[in-house]
């Protein structure tokens, strides 16, 4: 019988083969749009998604609106991105003390190889339920919504958030956000 310290042992193997692997199909998706110029936009969708910051998409005024992705803070590049795209707006650096989103990952076609330049992208947006009310979860549908318009409007490439709670997603629920999809493939973000 496999004793804690092995069972450790092989989730650690287990998480460091899934990052190789998903470090893999990441360089290949930013391989497969750095031709179409959109690197930067996939770079950009977790950080809007990260802060409600007044003039930045997806900002959500005069209401409490959740926000934060857990152990995510943006990477210099995209920092001199954002202050280039977003001039006299303070860019928040960090990461969030308490991040509403446990994870976000891009599924579907990217970054495999059924993905096309015509390919839309869909993330899973997942988040704890027990800590946010029904109100701020709705703002949040709102944020996601006003991004996923930005996108469309100002780069016409059509993106789809699901949002999804944490506990349902690990007893294999999906789609809490009243459209189904199935993750053909995930790339954790």
């Amino acid at each position: 019988m496999a004793t804690v310290s092995d069972i450790l042992a092989r989730i650690s193997s287990y998480e460091e083969k899934f990052k190789k692997y998903n470090s893999i199909r990441m360089k290949n998706l930013y391989r497969a749009v750095a031709e179409q110029s959109i690197a930067n936009i996939i770079e950009l969708i977790p950080y809007l998604l990260h802060v409600n910051i007044v003039d930045m998409p997806g900002h959500i005024p005069g209401v409490a609106v959740p926000h934060g992705i857990y152990d995510y803070a943006p990477s210099s590049s995209l920092v001199d991105f954002l202050s280039k795209r977003f001039p006299g707006v303070e860019i928040a650096r960090g990461r969030s003390a308490a991040p509403f989103i446990q994870m976000a990952a891009l599924i579907g076609s990217c970054g495999t190889i059924a993905y096309t330049k015509q390919s839309d992208f869909d993330f899973w947006i997942c988040y704890q339920e027990t800590k946010h009310d029904r109100e701020m979860i709705g703002h949040f549908k709102s944020k996601l919504r006003a991004i996923e318009k930005w996108i469309y409007d100002v780069y016409n490439m059509e993106i789809h958030f699901y949002l999804n709670e944490i506990s349902r997603v690990r007893n294999n629920i999906f789609a809490d956000d009243d459209e189904q999809i199935s993750g053909l493939s995930l790339i954790h973000i």
